[in-house]
């Protein structure tokens, strides 16, 4: 099968026809789908999603989308390779595709949630996928806006599988802290996207399609949810009261007829049996007969007929007798009574006074479902006991006083009164009654009382005796006491491990953390850290229970107004805090799994805290992490989060790894793309570039007291790194830089030119910008100009517009010609030969570079100038220095290594222009020895060039040109010979005395000559060379002379 996946990939990459590629891919779907071991998936995925985006169409992105819905429904896994190839097409989608992109999201919303709490809690707030999930929900609410009607029933789809999923996975959350928050989480986002659902079912543009949809997915909802029924009651309410007014007649009708359908199948459901009257008395306004709602309903047609009177008369009043029939709300008022009743104390005693009644072996079922509670505030505890106690009475048939209702108590009441015959004392005999009715229930069942009640009823039964424990006891000794409480404390301690779901870990954990926080020992509080430390496996409750108990004597504290306690009970939460972190840190990979739990849900982080956590953010095993850490507690702790963004802004500083700079400029990165921090990054940057502008670096940017305050590498560096980070993204930060620029010194404006070019290639800014930039360019920041042109000028083009600005701006200031290098493409050929001048003063790279840009040979495009130009020009510029005229030929050197510019056959046509010319320019006769080395092709034209030139008498164009000819010549050696020999006996001399080594070399050359070559020289040549051999001899005789 993988062979078969292979070749249809292929024929697909191969094909020309978008038809054929689709129905290739669909072949190769079918296949996927068809493998159970998913092997063909995880091979060949990639591939597929290569050929998508090379061959990228509609077609085929909208294949690929539908590929990720159906994979990830059946591999929950995959939810982390899909989300983030379905995500990327936002930014290039269409009306089109972006409701393919909801249908494939909608898809994969379920499998992501699942997925997402298939992992450790610590990663819930900060996995990316499920970040980038998260943020795709809330951004679509803003879809439902949208004037494109197909769109917003694609949202109403999706807002549907999300509500309906989150449902699902929450009910199984419920059984320990962790998963309580996480369902209240879920829980809030429901209620957030059911309130947006119902805003759009009364907005007042909206189509009967809409409503439809709307209709049918809130229904769904409903039927999975009936906590959202009466909202859902309330909505078609107030529908059916304001229509939208862009309905016509029909249309209108046919939106009750849908009502009347989709409210209809909720009267058959067990969830919406006590709002059947409510949902009649709708279906009433809606046309439905009273005969029909009595056959849906099974209710009379009086008792309809007075349902819709009392809903018209008084609605509220209607709804009240709802509510008080309702179980639910029952329940409601019992569990808020108790609430109020029990204390922290009442409750301790009763889970202890329920011990003895638990099995002795709990269920397999039990054992297997049950999740401890994690650390829960104490308000949370009450009413968790609460709504348990209120379950029990409930389900007993006690009513919100707390007298039986059941059929079998009242029928032995109603014996008791005709035994009695006592009429009219009903309330006498029910207290009674529910005396007895207590008995009754095989002696388990009492009397529910309050404590006041069980003290008033204690005390009427029995005698006190008061005790005077000072007689019977006596206090320890100090020292004693504080052995026997260190005692106790290991025992208890050493008893067990801490073993989720163990009878007494609950207990223990609960002694522990009393015992540790209220005697205030420091040794206790050693070893319990100590075990948290060495079992950190089973620990994470117990570090956790015990910061939150801390936590809460703190607000309990502060709530009273006591300021010495307060500041001791805040001071000793932030001790155990800090010494768990630093602790953690510096441990294994389990250990740093329970430091990135407690950073996330600690109620506080204080200083010292966020300094464990930024020694953990420079630290390379554990950078990662505590990176992640730092961002998460960021953005989900609003009311630190200029608190926390500044301590991470400090990491700005740390220059050591550039591991971790990059992962802490990634982490700000996301920072800035959230919207309530981004204002922060914006913030950060600025005040580091404008650090730059002081004569010298702050403080904190030295690395040493003791160093000399100066801007270096690392300092510069420092400062300019968050606003280079951010300018791709920000690019009107560009439009700074200028003034900052000027306000420099010299070595940070040498070290801002060599750091800018990277993010001017990843930014995309607009031309109109760059133009403003250089017409808006502040005195003594020209230099910049290039620095930006020249990587922007990668990925744009120059326009008239930019080019007239650069050249106005560089006539009116007359920088360095340097200026202007970016835009001499696309300057004329008169501009550009105007700058030659001084463009030959550039090193020798620069110019090369120049050349490659503004020359092309034999190419056919327009460019500013040819090769042979360039070199007829140069050869015309007019030298003063000798400097110059080094530089010049060295540049002639570097043209020369362009063989494919200047070919033999351009360099033989430019010989033969500068030869025809009455005046030959000097610099021409220095060019041939850098000629005849680059092309050794041309030393028979230039040999003939040189007799050409002893024609033309070249001695009289000027001493310059004549010594330039004869030191030309003698560089040619042969070649240049036989030129000189043409000349006449008085220039021959003359040569010979301007370059005297010539002498000896034109008497070799002769000597060596054949008789036949010899005749071709003149007789008045023959003599000078003569004359010039016996000037050799006696040349020769004096320096023999001197030497003895």
């Amino acid at each position: 099968m993988e062979m078969e996946v292979s070749i249809l990939l292929k024929q697909a990459e191969k094909t020309t026809n978008a038809e054929e590629r689709l129905r290739l891919l669909n072949e190769v779907e079918q296949l996927i789908m068809d493998d159970k071991s998913s092997s063909l998936l995880n091979d060949f995925f990639d591939e597929i999603v290569q050929l998508v985006f090379r061959f990228s169409n509609f077609e085929l992105r909208s294949f690929l989308l539908s590929l990720c819905g159906s994979i990830c429904r059946t591999e929950v896994y995959f939810v982390e390779r899909a989300v983030p190839i379905v995500l990327n097409m936002l930014s290039e989608a269409d009306d089109h595709l972006l409701k393919k992109i909801l249908a494939s999201m909608t898809l994969i919303y379920r499998s992501a949630l699942k997925w997402i709490l298939q992992k450790p809690p610590s990663q819930f707030g900060v996995d990316q996928t499920w970040h980038a999930v998260s943020e795709f929900k809330t951004g679509v609410l803003s879809w439902l806006e949208s004037e494109n009607e197909g769109i917003k029933i694609y949202v109403f789809k999706f807002l549907e599988h999300c509500i309906l999923a989150q449902i699902e996975e929450s009910a199984n959350l419920k059984s320990s802290a962790y998963g309580c928050q996480l369902a209240t989480e879920l829980q809030a986002s429901n209620d957030l996207l059911f309130s947006s659902l119902t805003r759009q079912l009364v907005a007042p543009h909206i189509s009967l399609s809409g409503l439809s949809v709307c209709l049918k997915s809130l229904t769904d909802i409903v039927r999975n949810d009936a906590e959202f029924l009466d909202r859902f009651l309330d909505c078609c309410k107030k529908l059916i009261v304001d229509i939208p007014p862009t309905l016509s007649h029909s249309q209108m009708e046919s939106l009750f007829k849908v009502m009347r359908f989709h409210l209809t199948t909720l009267i058959n459901l067990p969830c919406s049996s006590e709002a059947v009257l409510e949902i009649a008395a709708i279906l009433q306004k809606l046309g439905i007969s009273p005969a029909e709602l009595a056959r849906l309903t099974g209710i009379s047609k009086s008792k309809l007929k007075r349902s819709a009177t009392g809903d018209n008369l008084n609605a509220a009043e209607c709804s009240a007798k709802k509510r008080k029939s309702d179980p639910q709300a029952q329940l409601k008022r019992i569990c808020n009574i108790l609430v109020d009743t029990l204390t922290p104390d009442n409750c301790v005693e009763l889970v202890l006074a329920s011990f003895p009644h638990l099995p002795k072996i709990m269920p397999e079922k039990f054992l297997r479902e049950y999740v401890p509670i994690d650390s829960l505030p104490i308000n949370e505890q009450i009413e968790r006991i609460s709504s348990t106690i209120a379950s029990v009475i409930s389900s007993a048939g006690l009513s919100c006083n707390l007298k039986l209702t059941n059929k079998r108590l009242m029928k032995k009441r109603e014996e008791k009164k005709d035994a009695d015959d006592v009429d009219g004392a009903d309330d006498d005999d029910d207290a009674g009654d529910e005396d007895e009715d207590d008995e009754d229930l095989d002696g388990e069942k009492k009397g529910i009382l309050s404590n006041e009640q069980y003290k008033i009823q204690s005390a009427s039964k029995s005698v006190a005796k008061r005790i005077n424990l000072a007689d019977k006891v006596a206090p320890l000794p100090r020292e004693e006491a504080r052995s026997v409480i260190e005692n106790l404390f290991e025992r208890i301690l050493n008893l067990q491990k801490f073993e989720l779901g163990s009878e007494d870990a609950e207990n223990q954990r609960h002694i522990l953390i009393t015992m540790c926080s209220l005697y205030e020992k420091a040794e206790l509080k050693d070893k319990l850290l100590q075990k948290i430390l060495t079992e950190t496996l089973s620990s994470g409750e117990l570090a956790l229970r015990l910061l939150y108990y801390q936590y809460s004597i703190y607000l309990k504290l502060r709530r009273q107004g006591n300021t010495t306690a307060t500041e001791k009970a805040l001071n000793q939460y932030n001790s155990t805090l800090d010494s768990l972190l630093s602790a953690l840190l510096s441990g294994g990979d389990i250990q740093l799994n329970l430091f990135c739990r407690l950073v996330i849900y600690a109620p506080q982080l204080s200083v010292q805290a966020l300094q464990v956590l930024k020694q953990g953010c420079k630290q390379r095993s554990t950078y990662i992490p505590c990176l992640n850490m730092f961002t998460s507690v960021i953005k989900h702790r609003p009311g630190q989060r200029k608190e926390l963004f500044a301590e991470f802004a400090s990491l700005s500083t740390f220059d050591d790894d550039t591991a971790i700079v990059n992962g802490w400029l990634e982490k700000l990165n996301s920072l800035y793309r959230y919207p309530p921090t981004k204002d922060l990054v914006k913030e950060l940057a600025l005040n580091h570039l404008h650090l730059l502008e002081q004569a010298i670096p702050p403080d904190y940017l030295l690395l040493d007291e003791n160093e000399e305050k100066k801007w270096d590498e690392r300092s510069v560096r420092i400062c300019f790194r968050v606003y280079c980070h951010l300018l791709p993204q920000q690019v009107d930060f560009l439009q700074l830089l200028p003034d900052v620029y000027v306000a420099c010194g010299v070595n940070v404006k040498r070290l801002i030119n060599t750091y800018l070019s990277k993010p001017i290639k990843q930014s995309s800014i607009p031309v109109n910008d760059i133009v403003e930039l250089v017409k808006q360019c502040p005195r003594n920041a020209e230099a910049l100009i290039p620095r930006i042109l020249e990587p922007w000028l990668d990925k744009n083009s120059l326009n008239a517009e930019l080019v007239n600005a650069v050249w106005t701006l560089y006539s009116k200031r007359r920088p360095d010609v340097r200026f202007l290098v970016p835009i001499l493409p696309a300057l004329n050929k008169e501009q550009f030969i105007s700058l030659l001048p001084k463009l030959i003063r550039l090193p020798a790279q620069i110019f090369k570079m120049i050349t490659g840009k503004v020359v092309y040979s034999s190419s056919g495009l327009k460019t500013v100038i040819r090769a042979d130009e360039l070199w007829l020009e140069m050869c015309e510029l007019e030298v003063t220095n000798e400097n110059d005229s080094t530089q010049l030929l060295n540049l002639f050197g570097v043209l020369l290594q362009n063989k494919h510019m200047f070919s033999s056959d351009l360099l033989s046509g430019v010989i033969k222009q500068i030869s025809e010319r009455q005046v030959v320019p000097a610099i021409f006769f220095h060019t041939i020895p850098l000629l005849l080395e680059a092309q050794a092709s041309l030393e028979n034209l230039i040999g003939n060039i040189l007799q050409k030139f002893v024609t033309k008498q070249i001695w009289k164009q000027g001493k310059v040109v004549w010594q330039a000819f004869v030191q030309c010549s003698s560089k040619l050696k042969i070649h240049g010979y036989a030129a000189l020999l043409q000349l006449p006996a008085s220039q021959l001399r003359n040569a010979i005395e301007t370059c005297p080594e010539l002498r000896q070399d034109l008497l070799k050359h002769v000597e060596n000559m054949e008789i036949q070559q010899r005749a071709s020289i003149t007789k008045d040549c023959i003599n000078e060379l003569e004359q010039q051999q016996q000037i050799a001899v006696e040349n020769d005789d004096e320096t023999k002379a001197v030497s003895c």
